[in-house]
């Protein structure tokens, strides 16, 4: 029987919770194959059956005796096996295991940055902000050039609602990758939750003038610059904005078409709603109208339009704006 079947039987049961099962098998196996060339793989895989018993009293020693004894190419492989296992516990939903797993794995391989950001997303899943901070401060100091680690460490802040914060980080990253569109988006929605409007509109202007941008992208950006004309009080631009958001959104047609018809055959203003080409989504046209309509003062057909946007089709997640108190036009981030 070859050192790779039983590598696989003692995956198998790890990964199907049958610890004590594991190291039963692997205690066996030590038994009779203590000069294998590769013994230090069954130690390994003893030291990760003891770890998720929770025996560290045993594992500890073993992992410090493999860090001692093993050369370099054998470290690498144990902290493969060890990430592997982690990973497979992440996607179980094992929060605890998976973050004491990851942990450890990095005490093998202390230069795989990827996994520092899935051990800091474990912690802030527990709430533990003070070592994920941590640990995205000693990936940046380590690692400058690895822009998901800004994207990550600002969104923290982000979301913690410390948007000074937040912005100081994600300029740190632009200064190492200028064209990084997480890193723009989430900056100018930061300025605009600090009322930088002015740095907020060069922001998105700058990011639309980037390449190869897809529909949503387009989406937001056209959406957060006519909500900037909204705040500067200028419905012409906003409109236009609007515009182009719509025209790069291949779904709106009905509710825009029958709101035009119905309402606008006689208005003076026509020449001030948004023409739309083709399909659109229909919970955005009827947003943008809302809010158009609430500009010019006409809020019993704005009502109407805001309970389409709550009644009608479509994903909620492209909506330009959601609903709020006093009939104010909100920032979708």
């Amino acid at each position: 029987m070859s050192i790779s079947h039983h590598e696989l039987q003692m995956e198998s049961f790890l990964k199907q919770r049958q610890f004590n099962q594991a190291r039963e098998y692997i205690e066996k196996l030590l038994a009779k194959q203590d000069n294998h060339s590769r013994v230090w793989i069954l130690k390994a895989y003893l030291a990760l059956s003891y770890s998720c018993l929770e025996e560290y009293q045993y594992s500890q020693p073993l992992y410090l005796d493999l860090l001692l004894s093993c050369d370099r190419e054998e470290i690498k492989t144990i902290a493969t096996i060890i990430f592997s296992l982690a990973d497979f516990f992440f996607k179980q939903r094992d929060g605890d295991l998976a973050t004491h797993l990851y942990s450890q794995g990095l005490e093998f391989d202390s230069q795989n940055y990827s996994e520092y950001l899935r051990l800091a997303y474990l912690f802030l899943l527990r709430g533990d902000f003070t070592t994920a901070i941590e640990i995205y401060n000693h990936l940046i100091s380590q690692q400058p050039e690895l822009t998901q680690a800004y994207e990550k460490f600002g969104k923290l802040w982000q979301d913690m609602r410390d948007y000074p914060q937040a912005i100081q980080i994600y300029q740190r990253g632009l200064a190492k990758n200028k064209t990084n569109k997480s890193l723009l988006k989430n900056l100018a929605y930061c300025y605009l939750k600090t009322r930088q409007t002015s740095q907020a509109k060069q922001t998105l202007e700058y990011l639309l003038q980037l390449p190869y941008h897809c529909q949503e992208d387009y989406s937001y950006i056209y959406g957060e610059l006519g909500y900037i004309a909204i705040l500067e009080k200028n419905l012409k631009q906003a409109i236009v904005a609007w515009q182009k958001l719509l025209d790069n959104n291949p779904q709106v047609y009905r509710v825009y078409q029958q709101w035009k018809n119905s309402y606008l055959q006689s208005n003076k203003n026509l020449s001030l709603i948004p023409q739309i080409k083709d399909n659109t989504d229909q919970r955005v046209v009827a947003n943008t109208i809302a809010h158009l309509l609430l500009e010019r003062k006409e809020y019993e057909l704005a009502g109407y339009y805001r309970h389409l946007v709550a009644e009608g089709g479509g994903n909620r997640q492209h909506h330009l704006f959601h609903k709020r108190g006093n009939n104010k036009p909100r920032h979708n981030g």
